[in-house]
């Protein structure tokens, strides 16, 4: 099975949020899967850190400046990640701007099947 989250938030000038998957129907991981991150910015300022299960994955990720939904592969900085089931994530933003910025972000979840 492969699932897919994907959206666009608005990140202040000079803010962090703390986990734009907050709330998300996958926020937590939702079987063993391999896992892909896809992000892009509207311009040049954020810096994002993705961790599963409070373990940093990507830290400090500079998206690509695209202003558009990400296109796999290349604005997919992580591709093919382990993930067991239930495990929380946690994609922050950091604008380190004077402007707001908006994070297009994709999340795709791939399922490992046992056998």
């Amino acid at each position: 099975m492969r699932l897919l989250s994907l959206g666009v938030t608005s990140i202040a000038a000079n803010a962090t949020n703390k986990n734009v998957l907050s709330g998300e129907t996958y926020e937590r991981i939702p079987f063993d899967a391999m896992v892909y991150v896809g992000l892009t910015q509207s311009a040049t300022g954020l810096l994002v850190n993705y961790l599963i299960g409070g373990m940093g994955v990507g830290v400090n990720l500079a998206p690509s400046l695209a202003n558009r939904t990400p296109q796999f592969p290349n604005d997919y900085p992580i591709r093919g990640q382990e993930a067991p089931d239930g495990a929380q994530q946690i994609l922050s933003a950091q604008n380190t701007t004077a402007g707001a910025l908006s994070l297009f972000w994709t999340v795709e979840y791939e399922e490992l099947i046992a056998g």
